[in-house]
């Protein structure tokens, strides 16, 4: 657990962490929120078994299943990852492909959905004991909402994270159904609820995401 060793220099730090992120950050809190002032987390789940069908959990705990995936590629790659998202709601994918065609492609909305399209698909593959944790730990078996989701043979506990968190959540989320998110709201114990109205990508860099998100991310530290 390098993290654990890392020294963090100037004060004060505040951790913020999106969607896969911001999970990883909760861990990171737990080991070392003294050197933080405050935790941000975006779109961030924590019951992941929010919005999956019997069929998904009993596909996505199949640790035989991403053990030969894994050891085939030696990673999980990205395109691996994009289709999965993509399962989540086939319809969403074809709609704003279709809505691109109708657009005139020399103009600057045309321009801004390639850009946006190129940050969402610029991914890195997940190292095979990263994917396991994700795939099998944490959407099979639900880990991280149940407590039983460890680090270093230690147990993540969000109760004993007591520095100031905000938990923005977006409320037309595909990827991180509210309610996944929401549930780590509910176990931090110095917790404020944030509800964005756009989608998990609208709501970091879509058209509102200044106005929706980042100005009262930014009062919300001002105002500490």
């Amino acid at each position: 657990m390098d993290f654990v060793k890392v020294k963090f220099v100037g004060t004060p730090i505040h951790l913020f962490g999106y969607c896969m992120g911001g999970t990883l950050c909760v861990a990171l809190s737990h080991f070392r929120q003294q050197d933080f002032k405050s935790f941000v987390a975006v779109a961030t789940p924590w019951n992941f078994h929010e919005g999956l069908g019997l069929a998904a959990k009993n596909f996505l705990n199949n640790e035989a299943f991403w053990s030969a995936l894994l050891s085939g590629f030696q990673e999980l790659p990205v395109d691996i990852l994009q289709a999965f998202f993509t399962s989540l709601d086939p319809n969403l994918c074809m709609n704003k492909f279709e809505l691109f065609d109708r657009m005139d492609q020399a103009s600057e909305r045309a321009t801004v959905f390639v850009a946006l399209e190129d940050w969402l698909n610029d991914g890195v593959p997940l190292a095979p004991k990263v994917a396991q944790a994700c795939f099998v730990s944490w959407y099979g078996e639900n880990a991280p909402s149940n407590g039983q989701w460890s680090v270093g043979a230690e147990l993540i506990n969000p109760k004993n994270i007591t520095i100031p968190s905000l938990i923005a959540v977006p409320s037309a989320d595909k990827i991180v159904p509210p309610a996944s998110a929401k549930e780590l709201a509910l176990q931090l114990p110095n917790s404020e609820l944030l509800t964005v109205g756009n989608g998990h990508i609208g709501m970091m860099v879509g058209r509102g995401a200044r106005q929706n998100l980042w100005q009262d991310v930014i009062d919300w530290i001002r105002n500490m």
